[in-house]
């Protein structure tokens, strides 16, 4: 009884006692779970059935030394729960501190001016979420270039249209012979060539950052662009894009570089932007933990992460090692592989001004760790780690037998443990 005491003053400091359940009827009464309990048992000397449970039978002799009588107050008190158990196969895990980073070339960007300008509007703020087609900034154009390659546009464009209007108004001359025909080769000449160099600006206004949409508006309006939008880029326009379109919002702004009033030439940054929908997990490992990690990554065998604490603790599960660094860091000697990360979304809150924010489950900087499987045990039963109770070399499960009345009957049975980490035991 002193034994089974001890073993009660383990068990208040979790919630779980470690028990067997037998499959119950409707009615209450247990019917016979003998394939889960001759595994429980199969250290301490066969099969346990039930009927022992009425006889308390001990293999010392008879005595109730490893039976414990709780009533419901006490393990209400001491907030003990029981579950089922199963045999499973189960993988033992190897244990990797990991880091999320952001993925190069992907996770961050910078915007650039595509004209020289001073900056007339910032449509964005830090922390801001933006959709491709989302305008970011407004410039008035100070770009030379850009400013005569318009006119040189617009002043094809009408030399063409006095063209047009000379051959319109000599064609029924030429059908009555009054004027020769080769004034009206030389004049279709001439507007082939204006035709060619219209085509040559309009080229030369999209490699100085204007967009189609935006020469075409040029040569209907016959107006030079003096204020530049700058948009985010992407495959969506700002006509096609939907609103509130979560997937085309996964850029937000990390900080604006420049100003309304700053001046700003062709190149330079206006703002920097992140992309954290997709990230990397970086799991940090030894050199005698190649072997395992090359493994599993042949083996396409999955792995688990763990976020935060046991208080607010987060799993993803079902990832997949992508490739394993050829470089060793020279201060820790250990290496680095990477596992893709697919973000989530925890927040999307929208002001009143319309600005939306938007808060990622995963960042940059965040730890974990990482549970790669490198050992299967089969067919065994697997226990919260709270539910085992430890008297010196010896281990315990309890499990139940039955109630009378308010008080319940378990009996404490020895176990084999396999393996345990720090939530379960095996």
């Amino acid at each position: 009884v002193g034994v089974v005491c001890a073993g009660i003053a383990i068990l208040t400091v979790g919630v779980w006692l470690g028990t067997l359940l037998p499959i119950r009827s409707n009615a209450g009464k247990p019917r016979s779970a003998s394939h889960g309990h001759q595994h429980a048992t199969s250290t301490g000397g066969g099969a346990h059935s039930h009927g022992s449970h009425s006889n308390r039978s001990h293999p010392h002799g008879g005595r109730d030394d490893d039976i414990l009588l709780l009533d419901g107050s006490t393990i209400k008190t001491l907030d003990l729960k029981q579950t089922r158990i199963h045999l499973q196969d189960v993988w033992r895990n190897l244990r990797i501190p990991a880091t999320i980073v952001e993925k190069p070339g992907l996770s961050e960007h910078g915007l650039a001016s595509p004209v020289n300008g001073i900056v007339q509007k910032q449509s964005v703020v830090p922390g801001q979420a933006v959709s491709p087609g989302d305008e970011l900034f407004r410039l008035r154009v100070t770009d030379e270039a850009l400013s005569q390659a318009q006119v040189d546009l617009l002043n094809a464009i009408t030399r063409m249209d006095v063209i047009d209007a000379e051959l319109a108004r000599l064609e029924p001359l030429i059908q009555s012979g009054t004027v020769s025909g080769q004034r009206k080769r030389e004049l279709t000449y001439e507007r082939q060539q204006l035709d060619a160099q219209r085509q040559l600006h309009a080229q030369e206004l999209l490699m100085r950052g204007l967009n189609e949409e935006q020469v075409e508006a040029i040569v209907e309006t016959r107006e030079l662009v003096r204020d530049f939008v700058v948009r985010l880029p992407g495959h969506a326009s700002h006509d096609e894009k939907k609103i509130g379109d979560e997937e085309e919002s996964n850029y937000s702004i990390e900080s604006v570089i420049a100003r309304p009033g700053t001046t700003v030439k062709r190149g330079d940054d206006l703002c920097r932007m992140a992309y954290h929908a997709e990230l990397y997990l970086t799991g940090s490992a030894f050199e005698n933990e190649l072997d395992a990690i090359v493994k599993v990554a042949d083996d396409q065998q999955p792995l688990s992460a763990v976020f935060g604490t046991r208080d607010a603790e987060y799993r993803r599960e079902g990832l997949d090692i992508e490739y394993i660094d050829n470089h060793v860091d020279e201060a820790s000697q250990t290496f680095s592989f990477y596992i893709p990360l697919k973000n989530e979304v925890m927040r999307d809150v929208t002001t009143e001004d319309g600005v939306r924010f938007r808060t990622w489950r995963f960042k940059p900087g965040q730890r974990a760790h990482l549970a790669v499987p490198i050992e299967k045990y089969a067919d065994h039963i697997r226990l919260p780690v709270n539910s085992i109770v430890r008297d010196g070399i010896h281990v315990y499960v309890f499990l139940y037998l039955h109630a009378h009345g308010d008080e319940h009957e378990y009996r404490r049975v020895p176990v084999e443990v396999a393996f345990q980490d720090e939530q379960y035991a095996v």
